[in-house]
């Protein structure tokens, strides 16, 4: 039974109102034909898709004898155009009545119901290919099949031949006399030969109301309207998001390919945006199992002139001590450049090592290798270039050392002295020669002899009467305690800590000394220590914090150098220091094992890696940096393209689904099956997009580090590594913009009735 009550349907078009049905009151029969019939535009259909919950009336009620949440299982529909999903079979057609209503399947009723319309051979044919009135019987068939309470039938038989028309009308009775049939039609010859009761509208007013043939058999139920429910929806659900999203799967993939080529663009934008270089270092160290490392420390500071200074420290206790402390269990060796052999006349490299150090770095030795101070282990270059020998003696720093092996170098594979001569030295080729080919390894033991010379040489050193930061760092001198009183040609030797005695040329020099006076005694040096510097003089021996309140000079030495000559005590202490930390032009870390990724970044970011193929990551990285405003800016764009190229998807998807989804809602589909079709939809959709985008990612990867390897001819090393973190990161905003879209077209999905969603553009 249906109950209207003061029913009023108003439509809005265009900012104005027609009326199409005016506060109608009737109650139907629960069985039995009702015909509604009326010219066009009276109001018949918008009764029938009122009464089906098509429409929602503007005032008024509706009311049934069963609860309103059981309109879907309940209600059956026939519509004028058939209404059937075109690329499914009759068969699937048919099922999805079932599943919908979560009626259980019975293929049995499918066939019985088939053959009595002779359409059984038609049972595996796409709808889309059926004739009008074969696909209005289907449409009919469909409708029936469950057994609902009420079927709701417009104009049904208006595509039909005679005689198909004659079956469906007949089969209709039948169905009446446990059913509500609602039949919707012009033709008042057939409701008056089918009809119980003929309702009779005239612009949205009940006219009249008939009753031509008695209704039979009121009372009684049928078994045929029990609910039985089914196994979950969730496979229909699944096989019809599907469906909707690989419907034009030509258009569906131009479309995903631009969505994912966009996708790729904003990842790789973000990605280069926030580049890990230290990835990308660890990872070449771990290719080529590289476990030495020059390390030097990059500082600067804001002039008065607002000029950028920066230096490079390679050396300095601000330096060592801080590796000492972060490298604790690994070798740290100290290399001495320039080193000069009088019997030679040949310049090279020393590093002082530990006896282990030979453990950890793979050298071929020919010979033995050093064990024991004084024994220097000679490249096989040098050794060539000077026709050395194991045996031999090599005197580095004043000090003989025994020529105890000769290590292996690349040195005639690489071609290297074709390459000096010719001058065509790369890179790499200048490291292999600084760090092996022109290299000699001592023990650190050594550096005890080495520290009982009576002087050394310091670099940035200059006294001044009012010190300049420019002369300082352009000046070097000899500090000595050998002195004594009978070198002097005039005053005295010095006996505190700030007194000091010049040669006569450096004193000259400095306007201090006429051969009969010193003038203006009281000298300063430089603070290349104090704060505002920001550590970019740290490799710079700290003298002026021995000597803060200024030296005094005492006495003149008749001597042409420039040196400075300091009292035991203040000799001693500043030679252990400059010994210590400032001696060596360079730092060398040995480790067991490559350098980790880990390891790299719990650095302070000023440290850096002297290395080739290094310092093309660092020059890569600053050249990110230059277009760090760039790249943000591609990034906003590609997220308004990539988000635009998704909407523009979707909504073509949804353009090719929305009459499907009308015809599906109308056979009982809910909100939330709309709902779960779509969010399959987007889920199928986010897997696609992140497989194809992790493939063309892996394919660019590839070829951007072909680029930067052709066009930086040193060593092939991979400057850009898979980036997980911003993989995700894209993949999460496009699930994100995915689902947002998704759920934009869901609420309007759902916020309109299924007829709007027929005749709508959006």
């Amino acid at each position: 039974m249906i109950k209207i009550n003061n029913l009023t349907k108003v439509y809005r078009r265009d900012q104005k109102d027609t009326l199409a049905l005016n506060n109608l009151t009737y109650t139907f029969e629960k069985k039995g034909m009702t015909f509604i019939i009326g010219k066009s535009g009276s109001g018949k259909s918008t009764l029938l898709h009122l009464l089906g919950n098509l429409l929602k009336p503007t005032s008024g009620s509706i009311e049934y004898d069963f609860e309103s949440k059981d309109i879907i299982h309940n209600v059956g529909f026939i519509f004028q155009d058939y209404n059937l999903i075109n690329d499914l079979t009759v068969k699937e057609n048919l099922k999805i009545a079932y599943e919908l209503k979560n009626i259980q399947y019975y293929e049995d009723e499918i066939i019985r119901i088939l053959k009595k319309f002779d359409m059984l051979d038609l049972i595996d044919k796409n709808t889309g290919l059926l004739s009008g009135g074969e696909a209005q019987r289907v449409s009919i068939i469909r409708a029936i099949l469950t057994k609902p309470k009420i079927i709701l039938a417009d104009e049904p038989t208006g595509n039909l031949d005679t005689i198909n028309s004659k079956l469906v009308n007949d089969l209709l009775q039948e169905i009446s006399k446990d059913t509500l049939v609602a039949y919707v039609t012009h033709d008042l010859e057939v409701a008056n030969i089918y009809a119980n009761t003929i309702i009779e509208l005239k612009d949205g007013n009940i006219q009249s109301i008939k009753h031509p043939n008695k209704l039979q058999n009121i009372d009684g139920e049928s078994e045929a309207h029990i609910i039985r429910k089914n196994a979950s929806l969730f496979p229909r659900l699944f096989k019809l998001s599907n469906r909707f999203t690989f419907k034009k799967p030509v258009r569906f993939g131009l479309s995903i390919m631009s969505f994912v080529l966009s996708s790729l663009l904003l990842l790789l934008t973000i990605s280069l945006n926030d580049y890990h270089e230290n990835s990308v270092i660890s990872n070449y160290f771990s290719q080529y199992n590289i476990n030495e490392y020059v390390l030097y420390e990059v500082n600067s500071y804001q002039d008065l002139f607002n000029q950028k200074n920066e230096r490079k420290a390679y050396k300095g206790s601000y330096l060592k001590s801080y590796l000492e402390d972060k490298f604790e269990d690994d070798l740290l060796n100290g290399i001495k450049f320039n080193q000069l052999n009088s019997t030679i006349l040949t310049t090279f490299n020393t590093t002082f090592v530990e006896s282990r150090y030979f453990e950890l770095v793979n050298l071929t030795i020919e010979g033995e290798v050093i064990s024991l101070p004084n024994e220097v282990l000679v490249s096989d270059y040098l050794a060539l270039s000077n026709n050395l020998s194991i045996g031999d003696t090599l005197m580095i720093a004043g000090i003989n050392y025994l020529i105890s092996g000769i290590y292996k170098t690349d040195f005639v594979e690489n071609d290297y002295i074709i390459k000096k001569t010719t001058g065509n030295l790369n890179p790499i080729d200048r490291y292999s020669e600084t760090y092996r080919y022109l290299n000699v390894f001592v023990l650190q033991d050594n550096l005890t002899e080495i520290k009982n010379n009576d002087q050394f040489r310091v670099d940035h050193f200059q006294l001044m009467r009012e010190p300049t930061l420019n002369q300082s760092l352009n000046s070097n001198i000899t500090f000595s305690a050998n002195i004594v009183e009978e070198d002097l040609i005039f005053g005295r030797l010095p006996e505190t800590n700030n007194e000091i005695v010049l040669d006569l040329q450096y004193a000259q020099f400095l306007n201090m000394f006429d051969g009969v006076t010193i003038s203006n005694q009281n000298l300063y040096l430089y603070d290349y220590h104090k704060t505002s510097f920001n550590h970019t003089y740290a490799d710079i021996l700290d003298l002026n914090g021995y000597f803060e309140s200024g030296l005094t000079v005492v006495g003149i030495r008749d001597n042409p150098g420039q040196s400075v000559y300091l009292n035991q005590e203040m000799y001693q202490t500043i030679k252990s220091v400059y010994y210590d930390h400032y001696y060596f032009d360079q730092i060398m870390l040995i480790k067991d094992n490559y350098l980790y990724e880990s390891s790299l970044n719990d650095l302070r970011t000023t440290i850096k890696i002297e290395e080739p193929v290094v310092q093309t990551i660092y020059m890569f990285k600053e050249m990110l940096k230059t277009i760090e405003l760039l790249l943000i800016s591609v990034v906003v764009v590609l997220m308004i393209i990539s988000v635009s190229l998704l909407v523009s998807t979707l909504l073509t998807i949804f353009y090719e689904a929305k009459n499907d989804l009308a015809i599906l809602k109308s056979l009982g589909l809910t909100n939330a099956g709309v709902k779960t079709i779509f969010s399959i939809q987007s889920i199928t959709f986010w897997i696609i997009k992140l497989f194809l985008l992790i493939v063309v990612y892996y394919i660019s990867i590839y070829l951007i580090n072909i680029y930067y390897n052709s066009l930086f001819v040193l060593k092939y090393f991979e400057i850009y590594l898979f980036d997980l973190k911003s993989l995700s990161i894209t993949s999460l905003i496009v699930f994100a913009v995915i689902l947002l879209s998704n759920q934009y077209l869901i609420h309007k999905i759902t916020k309109f009735e299924v007829l709007d969603i027929l005749k709508s553009d959006y």
